[in-house]
C-alpha cells in the first residue's frame, strides 16, 4: 500500500516539469519571432540601430489621428 502512496507525488512534478518547458519553448518563439521582426544592424560605430522605419511608424501614428501634425513635424525633426 505504501508505495503507491509515493506516486501520488510524481504526477505535481510531471507537471509542473512540464509547464517549464512549456514556458522556455514558448519563451524561445517569440524570442525568435522578434528577432526576425526587428533585426539589429551594427553601423561601425558599434551603435546598435533597430532596422524598424520610425518615419514611417509616425507617419502611421499621424494618419491614424494618434499625433497631431505639430507632434509629427517636431517628431521628424527630431529624427533627421
Amino acid at each position: 500500500m505504501r508505495l503507491f502512496k509515493s506516486r501520488r507525488a510524481v504526477t505535481p512534478i510531471v507537471a509542473t516539469v512540464l509547464l517549464i518547458v512549456f514556458a522556455l519553448g514558448l519563451g524561445l518563439a517569440v524570442m525568435g519571432l522578434g528577432g526576425d521582426y526587428l533585426k539589429l544592424e551594427d553601423s561601425g560605430n558599434k551603435e546598435v540601430i533597430p532596422a524598424v522605419d520610425v518615419l514611417q511608424a509616425i507617419n502611421s501614428c499621424k494618419d491614424k489621428g494618434a499625433i497631431t501634425d505639430e507632434q509629427f513635424e517636431a517628431l521628424k525633426s527630431k529624427i533627421s
